[in-house]
């Protein structure tokens, strides 16, 4: 049952969700800041949305490609409630939705974050301890974890990646697959905090990039205007760092 949770009517969308400040933002920077807007070469490009949360990022594609098909993965329980109703409830189809984390690899693991709370806020939960527990009110909980690489048999014209700590460990094991000459471009965040170097950091991703051929840029966020007043602590514990990497052969 959804009747607990907030709804709303946003870019043409009914969309479900749960917690009012993380919707704002979501919906103010994939839509108004459209950092995943793409040129494709077909009208039904594949696009991978790794840490779709409860949509947003899957309703932007399909406004600008109706007909792409879309493989959505989700390991929040709650979070993927929502991403389930807003695909439906607006009546999208070619999107499969998968209610697991991506990792390097396929078994079931720990996930930190505030789940199964009230006016839970999903952004900065993570399969990283370390990133995960932000907030004072959190939870640990078993999710399921899958290797992205068996996903990708074919050319991928969009990848989107914002996994909240685990994307070194995603792209590496892409490399190791050799999957990574099926993508054509890629949007990921990179989550960096004390104690996190040894499994994300930029440097790393970058090299392996350099390595698969892809051209990229890097830009920080200042996140003094975009954390939330409740991981004001956790931030001066831990000094995370948040990039975005937009890399396109």
């Amino acid at each position: 049952m959804l009747s607990h949770f907030k709804k709303t009517n946003a870019n043409g969308y009914l969309i479900y969700y749960q917690n009012q400040d993380a919707f704002d933002q979501t919906i103010d920077e994939i839509f108004m800041e459209e950092p995943y807007q793409f040129i494709a070469d077909n009208k039904q490009p594949f696009i991978i949305d790794a840490g779709s949360n409860i949509g947003i990022a899957t309703l932007y594609f399909k406004r600008k490609y109706p007909d792409a098909n879309i493989i959505c993965f989700e390991p929040d329980p709650v979070a993927f409630k929502l991403l389930q109703k807003n695909i439906t409830s607006n009546q999208l189809d070619k999107v499969e939705l998968i209610n697991a984390a991506v990792s390097d690899q396929e078994q079931e693991v720990d996930f930190f974050g505030q789940i199964y709370t009230k006016d839970a806020d999903a952004r900065g939960n993570s399969l990283i301890k370390t990133w995960g527990m932000q907030r004072k009110i959190n939870n640990i909980i078993k999710v399921q974890a899958v290797k992205l690489s068996s996903y990708i048999q074919k050319e991928v014209d969009f990848l989107k990646i914002d996994i909240e700590g685990s994307e070194q460990k995603v792209l590496e094991d892409l490399e190791k697959s050799d999957k990574l000459k099926y993508v054509k471009k890629i949007s990921l965040e990179v989550h960096m905090a004390d104690s996190m170097g040894m499994v994300n950091h930029v440097d790393s991703i970058s090299e392996l990039l350099t390595r698969n051929q892809f051209s990229f840029n890097i830009h920080e966020k200042i996140l003094d205007t975009i954390l939330p007043k409740q991981v004001q602590s956790w931030a001066k514990e831990v000094h995370p760092r948040l990039l975005t990497v937009y890399a396109i052969k």
